[in-house]
């Protein structure tokens, strides 16, 4: 049931990026609807193609997000966490390291970089 929900959410959200392609919420939104499709998909063990494809999708929208928005630390957070995800670790380093260069005093930061670091 919760994936019909997910699902409607997302072609609605969809619906909305057609009429107002530039509307950053309408893009945040439909992002997290992919995130948390993922992790309904993730959670069920047997759904590794559709967790795939589910987070490839949020991370297109948080990209779409970074080029109308590219000083935004959340976005290149919610990149890192889907990068994690997807065990791609070196971009999600990246990602945390660019969050670095927005926020050089952030601790949290510091610290999650330090950790990816220290596991690689």
């Amino acid at each position: 049931m919760k994936e019909v929900l997910y699902l409607v959410s997302i072609s609605e959200h969809i619906q909305l990026i057609k009429n107002a392609p530039t509307n950053l919420e309408a893009h945040a939104s439909l992002a997290n609807a992919y995130v948390a499709l993922s992790r309904l998909y993730k959670a069920q063990g047997n759904a590794e193609e559709k967790f795939k494809t589910a987070t490839e999708k949020a991370i297109q929208e948080f990209k779409i997000i970074d080029h109308y928005s590219p000083n935004d630390p959340w976005v290149h957070a919610q990149l890192a966490s889907c990068y994690h995800d997807l065990k791609m670790f070196k971009e999600e380093i990246g990602q945390y390291e660019h969050i670095l260069t927005l926020c050089p005093e952030d601790k949290q930061i510091l610290f999650h970089s330090w950790m990816k670091n220290q596991l690689n």
